[in-house]
């Protein structure tokens, strides 16, 4: 007997419990009450009908252990960037980052592949998009065959390596975990689980020359590891495990001033909630900043 798997077949989203053939047609029932067709790790739908786009690359998983699609960036031009944990997109080799073109096609040229080693593949787990220049983060030693230690920069059409190189350096239990990448002005912030910049005492946050990735004196030091970032009213919003940022004291979040060439940068302001903040996200306005409560809301 053939174990083809046939591609066409719609999936359930929860358990099949019974099964039965008639002729053509197959009777499934379970605990679903669903059934699809089989996507892969990204669907694109219709903002209007929900309806899935089929004619998208189908990226392929590494099993059930598999990180799946972590980032996915619009490209500007109607394409957008794929990053996570994949070996392959549409049946070609792609290494945890792919660029799909505004037609659907993937992108031919763009070729970073970033991986640890392999037998290790790694991951890409954060992208940021600065004009013609593409900042990925997550776990991997190569990009485009060059090191890159967790954090790299490429270029936006070609995928050519760029010359940013940013010295992450590890916790003092050897894992080294960035959350969070973003680009403003040139500057690349960074929130994360980490010890040390280019040898200098930098934990948890950091900011970088967004060209060098030269580490900039923008000293914000954290009590634990930083999870989001938010950009509003001139100033940096950080999130996270911690109690204090530069030894004062913000249970779990604060507001600090971006980078300034002049100072530095990196001042607490005085900013503080009245009541601590949850989860691991939140969305900056203009006038309120939008967090989940205890209950998860």
């Amino acid at each position: 007997m053939s174990t083809a798997i046939f591609p066409n077949l719609w999936i359930t989203d929860a358990r099949v419990e019974g099964m039965a053939v008639l002729g053509d047609t197959v009777f499934v029932g379970g605990r679903f009450d669903y059934v699809g067709p089989p996507t892969g790790q990204l669907v694109a739908l219709d903002k209007t009908t929900g309806e899935a786009d089929l004619s998208q690359p189908r990226f392929s998983a590494l099993g059930l252990a598999s990180l799946g699609i972590q980032a996915i960036v619009p490209d500007g031009l109607g394409g957008y960037y794929v990053a996570g944990d994949f070996p392959a997109v549409a049946g070609q080799l792609r290494r945890n980052l792919a660029h799909v073109l505004p037609d659907g096609t993937l992108d031919p040229n763009f070729r970073p592949d970033p991986i640890a080693n392999e037998n290790d593949p790694g991951f890409v787990g954060e992208l940021a998009l600065d004009g013609g220049v593409l900042y990925l983060a997550g776990q991997f030693n190569t990009v485009g065959g060059q090191r890159r230690r967790d954090l790299a920069a490429v270029d936006a059409v070609t995928g050519a390596v760029r010359p940013f190189d940013g010295d992450i350096g590890g916790t003092t239990g050897g894992t080294l975990q960035i959350f969070e990448l973003h680009v403003r002005a040139g500057v690349v912030y960074i929130g994360g689980l980490f010890t040390t910049v280019a040898g200098q005492p930098r934990p948890n946050a950091v900011a970088l020359d967004g060209v060098t990735g030269a580490l900039l004196p923008w000293t914000v030091a954290t009590s634990a590891s930083v999870l989001p970032l938010g950009f509003g009213n001139g100033t940096v919003y950080i999130r996270g495990a911690f109690n204090q940022v530069n030894g004062q004291s913000r249970p779990g979040t604060a507001e600090v001033s971006l980078y300034d060439p002049a100072t530095g940068g990196g001042t607490v302001t005085p900013w503080t909630p009245s009541e601590r903040l949850f989860g691991t996200n939140f969305v900056v306005s203009p006038r309120y900043i939008w967090a989940p409560g205890p209950s998860g809301n």
